[in-house]
C-alpha cells in the first residue's frame, strides 16, 4: 500500500492526481509552434489528460479525426461527449489526450496533426 501512496504503478510511476506540466506545456507550445498560435485555440490546459483544439474553419471533427488517423493519430470529436443539444458543441473541436505520450513524441505529433489537418 505504501508504494501506491508514494508514486505507485498508476500513472507512470507518478502521484495519482498530478498533472504533468511539462507535458502539457510541450503539446501546447508544440500545436502553437506548428499551426501558429492565431490558427487555433487550445482549451484544458489545467486537466492534466488532454486538451480540446479547436481549428477555426476546419473541415469538422468526423474529417478531422479521419485524417489525424491517416497520419497514425487517434483524436475524438468533442461531440461524441455531448449527451444532449450537440448543436451547442463547438465546431472542429477535436480532445488530444496526452497521458500516455512521452514527451520526446509531442513535436512529432504535432507535425502529424498540422500534416493531416493543412493543406499547403
Amino acid at each position: 500500500m505504501t508504494r501506491l501512496i508514494e508514486g505507485g504503478d498508476q500513472e507512470q510511476d507518478r502521484r495519482a492526481g498530478t498533472e504533468n506540466v511539462p507535458a502539457i506545456m510541450g503539446m501546447a507550445a508544440a500545436l502553437e509552434e506548428e499551426f501558429g498560435r492565431e490558427n487555433i485555440r487550445l482549451a484544458g490546459r489545467h486537466t492534466g489528460l488532454h486538451l480540446l483544439l479547436t481549428l477555426p474553419g476546419g473541415p469538422g471533427e468526423r474529417e478531422m479525426a479521419a485524417s489525424a488517423l491517416r497520419e497514425g493519430v487517434r483524436v475524438r470529436g468533442l461531440s461524441e461527449y455531448y449527451m444532449e443539444r450537440r448543436e451547442r458543441c463547438p465546431e472542429n473541436c477535436v480532445i488530444l489526450g496526452y497521458a500516455g505520450l512521452r514527451d520526446e513524441d509531442i513535436p512529432e505529433l504535432a507535425g502529424a496533426l498540422k500534416r493531416a489537418w493543412v493543406k499547403e
